[in-house]
């Protein structure tokens, strides 16, 4: 019954299927993978070393690979060294590696930042074997450095050296930063491959296994063959099951959190017995040793938890890329100067009440030992305490001073950054409240504390101000409406009303007051798109009136326009409020749409939207989505406008919610958006019931009208009906969420409850003839076939005068002929002029149940040939109650053996169903109607029959398990 045309893999590819793809390689291939060196290692190179390499005199060997070799060469012209790397002769004829190690220059040449080697050129040698050149880099590797902290000598003491080692994994993350933020991901990240200079300097080496991922087809020529490259001990789970399509910057995001794993505990993530048990941890993501090494290691708490989330087995836990990674490493870090700074001064203090006692004992001392010198040690004692004071309260001021800059530079750094992010507010607070602490010893000076009072205050004042901003935001975000929320139109456009109010904004009231706020708000262009979107609501609401202290739709297009004169969204505005559906076309080809921010082009493809040009607006959002590929709401607003087009593609509205999702994890909203097209676009219940479970879990009291439907194709019958409940109590206006309890109600085997909700809906919609059939089915069910007979008429008028789109099925036509023939029951004795089902499920109808049943039992014996398996059901039904209506137990069993028949008959179809995927969704819901309704269920069955029913039932099970994915 669902309006639902939403899945994607949730099952691991295992070990075994990624060696069953490996070997269904060609058999003269010979490629370097990690599979071939799972058990040995790949072969070493033995080729001489040359004189000379690209013009370049060869100085020594630097490194040997399992692809290359790097030479150290002279320079003579530049009076320099440079490092060459060249691809071994053992490869220089397979042509997918001499396509990465190009790859490799490219992607290295493309990078430019202090933390990657810059290459020089690149070329062939004369035997064709492709070289590039970079700069020297002298030191040690990571690897080595932790290698020499864990030697007997130094292992005493690890924490000594663990700072230095979390500042060298900062360099680190920033690197990877910026790569990410250049869309690629270096693919084998271990301590081995970062060389840590002999001045400090961090350079992250080897980029071999790189990857554009927008790009990738240049890395990966045949992306039909997976190919595992990387170092098991390190290794994401994705990346060692050959899953290439699902190895993003998270990807890279685990390797960074194996190096902090071994920084902190000395140990890779895995470190099996052999090559091939820690590829096989690697596969199956078997933690429990590094996790329990992660636990006892001694470090941070705040460490050992990103480090923890780093090496998540699902992807979508770990943070999004190494730039979220480095902001923790970051804080962490400044979080350490901050603690040592608050030692320092505690020192101070102690230090200075310490020197004081001594001071003053010495003082008694001599007033004692010398009566005669007493005026001369007094005099000369009072000189030496004021000189003493004069020297705390000159470092007290010194500390002052230090505390004051830190606050006035951390404040300075708020105000540039994004009025989302508060923590350098928070920082600022926390160093003027340490230095209003100091300023009130006895120490310091007035001038100080009106220095610290002053500059807090005026701090705490901003810190407030960019709080209400943060807090503006953050509604305004929360409150941006999905297109799924139009049928809650009027609900939403009040949201806005109150939600803009309480922070002071009164439209309707003072409406030039509440443009002169948008425009001095720092946030402004937040507050016009929230406005912009407030029209469009209240613009596409039901009916379009106005209730209460509504405000018209067009007087806040005005003010948006008057808050925020841009003359190209002006036009825009204007276009979409006098309908001008012209004007917003020829806005599509605009020059400054080319440069406009991700909100304005997603105005202007929610405006075509609204007025109908639906081709229009996806092309714009494409286009938008291809400059702004992490803006949530292209994404979204993307994915469900191609949804409502009726030859959309699946993939396409599948990659789209799944971007969307990995830009924001936890949005209720994008998780459910994902879910429907999982369910209802592929077909996979299962998968989309898994995403379900984790919205409850974020989220549990988010809820969409088809959550109920989602719940009962996976067999979860008591949840469906409860939360089906509760969506139409929530929202007694929303036919939809009515119509999924009347049609979940009616599963269960609840008459009474989908009466009383599908009453609601035919009146919320008196002209559809879907909820009257469907009313028609449930009041038949009660008993009420008068009003029965009315829904099936009514519903057929409707059908007849209207253009519905209802399309009636044979199920339906035999529903109302039989209702129709239940007001003559005289009739229904006649031997000939209606088929044998309609006269038989009448009779079922009315309650002659062994006339229903001998009439249905001959008509299933005439092997029918248009038979569906509703008629099937209804034929199961009239038997079981034949069966209920005797107490001879011969009988009762007969009759249940023949509904057995039935059942199984249905069971048949649906078996046929499921393998056509536009009915497959149709024949889950049979089964699960058939499972789930407690007519079928109750008995006792009886001998044979309760084993034909067990043996039906598994049947059931077996064939919904399929369906439903798991």
């Amino acid at each position: 019954m669902s309006e639902h045309p939403e899945s994607e893999d949730y099952l691991s590819r295992g070990l075994s299927s990624v060696i069953r793809r490996q070997r269904a390689r060609a058999d003269g291939e010979q490629r370097p993978s990690l599979l071939d060196a799972c058990d040995s290692d790949v072969k070493s190179d033995t080729e001489p070393m040359p004189t000379e390499l690209a013009g370049r005199t060869v100085v020594d060997l630097i490194a040997r690979g399992g692809v290359g070799l790097v030479y150290r060469v002279s320079d003579r012209e530049l009076g320099r060294e440079l490092a060459v790397k060249v691809l071994s002769r053992s490869y220089a004829q397979d042509a997918e590696m001499v396509e990465r190690f190009e790859a490799e220059a490219r992607v290295c040449a493309q990078l430019q930042h202090p933390g990657i080697v810059p290459i020089h050129d690149a070329g062939r040698l004369p035997d064709g074997r492709p070289f590039f050149t970079m700069k020297v880099v002298e030191g040690d590797t990571l690897g080595a450095l932790l290698a020499a902290r864990d030697e007997p000598a130094v292992r005493d003491e690890p924490a000594t050296h663990r700072r230095r080692f979390v500042e060298v994994f900062e360099r680190v993350c920033q690197t990877l930063a910026y790569v990410h933020a250049k869309g690629v991901v270096h693919g084998d990240l271990k301590p081995s491959n970062v060389m840590v200079g002999a001045f400090g300097e961090v350079q992250v080496m080897d980029w071999g296994f790189a990857r554009e991922v927008d790009l990738e087809s240049t890395v990966h020529p045949d992306r039909s063959i997976p190919h595992i490259l990387g170092t098991p001990a390190y290794m994401a789970p994705e990346q060692a099951r050959g899953d290439e399509l699902a190895i993003t910057s998270r990807t890279d995001v685990f390797g960074l959190g194996a190096i902090l794993c071994e920084i902190l505990t000395g140990r890779p993530p895995y470190a099996g017995e052999t090559k091939s048990v820690t590829y096989l941890q690697a596969t199956q993501c078997w933690q429990d040793d590094v996790r329990e090494a992660l636990h006892d290691c001694g470090g941070d708490a705040a460490l050992v938890a990103l480090a923890s989330r780093c090496l998540d087995p699902d992807a979508q836990q770990r943070p999004h890329d190494a730039t979220d990674v480095a902001r923790e490493v970051t804080g962490y870090l400044e979080g350490l100067e901050t603690r040592a700074r608050e030692l320092q001064l505690k020192a101070v203090a102690a230090e200075a009440r310490a020197t004081q006692e001594r001071r003053s004992r010495r003082i008694v001392l001599a007033l004692g030992a010398a009566l005669l010198a007493a005026v001369i040690a007094v005099a000369g004692t009072l000189v030496w305490l004021q000189h003493e004071r004069s020297s705390r309260e000159a470092e007290t001021h010194r500390l002052l001073a230090e505390l004051v800059e830190r606050g006035r530079s951390l404040a300075e750094r708020a105000r540039a950054s994004d009025t989302r992010q508060l923590l350098y507010w928070d920082e600022a607070q926390t160093a003027l409240t340490q230095a209003q602490h100091l300023a009130g010893t006895r120490d310091a000076s007035g001038q100080d504390r009106a220095v610290v009072a002053q500059l807090l205050d005026s701090i705490q004042v901003e810190a407030r101000a960019a709080q209400r901003q943060h807090s503006l935001v953050q509604w305004a975000e929360r409150m941006r409406p999905h297109y799924t929320d139009d049928r809650n139109a009027a609900t939403v456009a009040r949201g806005y009303r109150a939600g803009f109010a309480r922070f002071g904004f009164t439209f309707a009231e003072q409406p030039d007051a509440a443009v002169e706020q948008i425009q001095a708000s720092p946030v402004a262009d937040v507050l016009c798109a929230a406005v912009d979107d407030w029209a469009r609501v209240a613009r596409n609401r039901d009916h379009g009136e106005l209730h209460g202290r509504d405000i018209d739709w067009r007087a806040l297009v005005d003010i948006a326009r008057r808050a925020d004169p841009h003359p190209f969204r002006d036009r825009l505005r204007v276009a979409f409020r006098d309908d001008q559906l012209d004007e917003l076309l020829s806005l599509v080809g605009a020059e400054e749409l080319r440069t406009a921010s991700p909100a304005t082009r997603n105005l202007l493809g929610k405006c075509l939207f609204d007025l109908g040009a639906s081709e229009q607006a996806i092309e714009v959002l494409r286009v938008a989505s291809v400059a702004y590929p992490r803006d949530f709401w292209i994404l979204h607003d993307l994915a469900v406008f191609l949804r409502r087009q009726p030859d959309a593609s699946t993939h396409e509205i599948l990659g789209l919610c799944r971007a969307a999702v990995a830009v924001r994890p936890s949005d209720p909203h994008a998780l459910s958006d994902f879910a429907h097209a999982l369910a209802f676009l592929q077909d996979r219940p299962g998968a989309a019931g898994v995403v379900l479970e984790r919205v409850h879990a974020l989220t549990p009291s988010y809820t969409r009208s088809w959550f109920p439907e989602l719940l009962v194709l996976n067999g979860r019958f008591d949840e469906a009906l409860a939360l089906a409940r509760t969506n139409a109590e929530r929202s007694p206006g929303d036919a939809v969420a009515l119509r999924v309890l009347g049609w979940t109600a009616h599963i269960q085997g609840q008459p009474n409850v989908s009466v009383s909700a599908l009453r609601k809906v035919c009146e919320l919609r008196p002209g559809e003839p879907g909820p009257q059939l469907e009313l028609a089915s449930a009041l038949a069910d009660l008993g009420q076939l008068d009003g029965a007979r009315t829904a099936a008429l009514t519903a057929r008028q409707h059908t007849a005068r209207a253009a519905s789109g209802h399309r009636w099925t044979r199920c339906d036509e035999v529903l109302a002929a039989a209702l129709l023939r239940t007001k003559d029951p005289a009739s229904l004795a006649a031997v000939d002029g209606w088929p044998d089902l309609i006269r038989g499920t009448a009779n079922h109808l009315l309650g002659n149940e062994v006339r229903a049943a001998e009439e249905l039992r001959d008509w299933f014996d005439s092997d029918p040939e248009d038979a569906d398996h509703l008629h099937f059901v209804i034929a199961a039904r009239a038997s079981l109650a034949a069966a209920r209506a005797t107490d001879d137990r011969e009988a009762t069993t007969r009759w249940q053996l023949q509904a057995a028949r039935f059942l199984r008959a249905a069971v048949a179809v649906c078996v046929e169903q499921s393998e056509v995927p536009a009915t497959r969704r149709g024949a889950l819901i049979t089964l699960r109607w058939l499972q789930g309704d407690p007519v079928m269920k109750s008995g006792p069955w009886l001998g044979d029959a309760a084993i034909e029913f067990e043996n039906l039932q598994q049947s059931m099970r077996t064939l919904a398990k399929r369906l439903v994915g798991t």
